[in-house]
């Protein structure tokens, strides 16, 4: 636990939003939020990727001056989320022969193979922005998480590493430098990550869990297994395109689209289908009626497809069944009707929308899904930050590596 009071900020920079949460890290290990405030991006952000530098630098700014600054920016308790279709993720491994005339795994062992399955297989442009220990095999039979003591010729060390390409990770420090932030001490989180962190409870991580996170440009997905995190990616589409899909087929303006979503709600997968929706022409002199079945058959194909991509994705990827089960979240899991369009592609599974869990203070709008990465990022600092400490005086920096996996894996039973 912390020992004394310690100040966190969390900072997301989303294709819709751009926002800011600021929380103490208390003795008892209770996260309790002091300020949060949030801006429209205004389209400096697309797909995830910074696309305006300038404009992106002036709300992040404007988001800031929002929050008393004698609460926050300590140099090092600054989490960052990162996403866009450039990250990736892939599976490290590394093994270590197990010499020692009992055969029994040691800490050093563990360290040595935790670390040698951290390296990157991609090329130079690559970066790594987390890498998570997973799990542990002995003679490529028996798997578990705590493998020191145990007795084995070989041991493997399964870590889950998620990566992207450096320039575009850069341009989202860089923006944080440009705001008056040291971008060298800032922690890059991947957004996906956070809101695992964000949403998920202990017996969801324990049973096997898919989580969605249904973004304005992005959707990223996590799974996770019994035996730790399998497989994660980011897919450039999101809700953006799903009103964008029902611009170009109705003809209409996408403000006119985003109102009749906001006001009809004619995305609702549940509703009958034979209502319609009036829609004011630009100059306001005309008023078309469109039916509310048009709106849900664009929609759903299209939330369809995101589904159909992540589950062919992660099939092909871990050959694995799917998990007990599935959470979306992110701003589009607030589509009416959104459980549905998913049970549809992933049927017989427990599926639910997940809003943040675990967090006290000034939480009263923030416990909506468009908050799961900004209030995961609070709970993945918490975890980092008490890891940080009991590491502090050992110079062995992948030992900070291991603990943090043990920290992962004690969350995630098998």
């Amino acid at each position: 636990m912390f020992k004394s009071k310690k100040i966190i900020t969390g900072i997301e920079l989303g294709t819709s939003k751009i926002s800011a949460i600021v929380a103490e890290l208390c003795e008892s290990g209770e996260i309790k939020v002091l300020q949060y405030a949030t801006e429209s991006s205004d389209g400096a952000i697309i797909k995830g990727e910074v696309t305006d530098v300038e404009k992106a630098t002036e709300v992040l700014k404007k988001v800031l001056d929002q929050i008393n600054e004698a609460t926050i920016f300590p140099d090092d308790t600054i989490f960052l989320a990162i996403t866009g279709g450039h990250i990736k993720s892939q599976e490290g491994i590394g093994t270590v022969h197990i010499h020692s005339e009992d055969r029994k795994i040691r800490e050093d062992d563990v360290v040595k193979a935790t670390k040698d399955s951290m390296h990157l297989q991609a090329n130079e442009s690559s970066e790594i922005i987390n890498s998570i220990s997973s799990y542990f095999r002995l003679d490529d039979k028996h798997t578990l998480r705590t493998p020191e003591g145990h007795e084995a010729y070989k041991l493997s060390a399964h870590s889950h590493i998620i990566y992207g390409n450096n320039l575009r990770i850069s341009s989202f420090s860089s923006i944080l430098e440009r705001v008056g932030l040291d971008h060298d001490k800032v922690h890059t989180t991947f957004s996906g990550l956070a809101s695992m962190f964000g949403v998920l409870t202990e017996q969801e991580k324990e049973e096997a869990t898919l989580i969605i996170d249904l973004g304005a440009g992005t959707t990223e997905y996590i799974l996770i297994h019994y035996n730790g995190i399998l497989n994660s990616e980011v897919l450039p589409l999101g809700v953006e395109h799903v009103i964008n899909d029902i611009s170009v087929v109705l003809d209409i303006n996408e403000k006119k689209v985003i109102n009749a979503i906001l006001k009809e709600n004619c995305l609702d997968v549940n509703n009958s289908m034979t209502g319609m929706v009036e829609i004011t022409t630009s100059g306001g002199k005309k008023t078309i009626k469109i039916p509310s079945s048009s709106f849900v058959k664009i929609a759903n194909h299209r939330l369809e497809e995101i589904f159909k991509l992540i589950k062919k994705d992660f099939d092909d990827a871990t050959g694995v069944n799917l998990p007990k089960n599935i959470v979306i979240t992110g701003g589009g899991a607030k589509i009416s009707g959104i459980t549905d369009i998913l049970k549809s592609v992933f049927p017989c599974y427990n599926i639910k929308v997940g809003k943040p869990i675990e967090i006290t203070g000034i939480t009263t709008d923030l416990i909506e899904p468009e908050y799961a990465v900004l209030c995961g990022l609070l709970k993945y600092a918490a975890l980092e930050l008490n890891i940080d400490k009991e590491v502090k005086s050992n110079k062995n920096i992948f030992s900070k590596c291991q603990k943090i996996g043990k920290k992962i894996l004690d969350a995630i039973e098998f």
